[in-house]
């Protein structure tokens, strides 16, 4: 991303935790924007927490990305959610 030479917005589609993102912030020059969809509840309160330190514009969605219309069903281990994410 960083070759594009401009502004991005960097979509994190099953972001979980937020790992990618806060990566994709740390390491990448030009992403502006990050916009994370995660569908796990518990994920996704650790996500919003995660994120919102980021330096910049961080929008969170409760919601899956998917190819088609319809419902879906998700199922996570309760084991592996940590409750935050250390230095990435």
């Amino acid at each position: 991303m960083n070759e594009i030479g401009r502004p991005v917005t960097f979509f994190d589609l099953g972001a979980d935790i937020g790992t990618v993102s806060a990566l994709a912030d740390k390491h990448c020059d030009h992403v502006k924007q990050v916009i994370a969809f995660e569908p796990n509840k518990q994920s996704f309160t650790l996500l919003s927490e995660n994120l919102k330190s980021l330096p910049k514009e961080v929008i969170c969605q409760y919601s899956a990305v998917s190819d088609f219309n319809g419902k879906a069903l998700f199922t996570a281990s309760n084991t592996r959610i940590v409750p935050t994410m250390k230095e990435v």
